[in-house]
């Protein structure tokens, strides 16, 4: 099964996406330092949420990753996301 990774921000009234941004999987062992993965979940399979400080986080690494996309969704990533969005890391299967 292939899978990807999605830093993804909804809007807390309306529950619907708002902003998201592939992971690449190179970055997986970085998102370990940050986030806490259940341990029976060591490939990041479930849903995190991410407190805000995180997301940023994980932002600004993609901003200094070769292949990153510096607009997503209609946001211009700089030095900080939306602060109104509720952001989680999610798990995607591709097949």
């Amino acid at each position: 099964m292939t899978t990807k990774h999605r830093l993804i921000g909804y809007d807390p009234k309306t529950d619907l996406e708002k902003f998201s941004v592939e992971v690449p999987e190179q970055m997986l062992p970085f998102l370990t330092k940050l986030i806490p993965f259940e341990k029976d979940d060591p490939q990041a399979f479930d849903s995190y949420e991410l407190d805000y400080p995180v997301a940023n986080d994980i932002a600004g690494a993609l901003l200094n990753y070769p292949r990153a996309t510096k607009e997503i969704a209609g946001f211009q990533i700089k030095r900080e996301l939306p602060s109104d969005l509720k952001y989680f890391l999610e798990c995607f299967a591709l097949d």
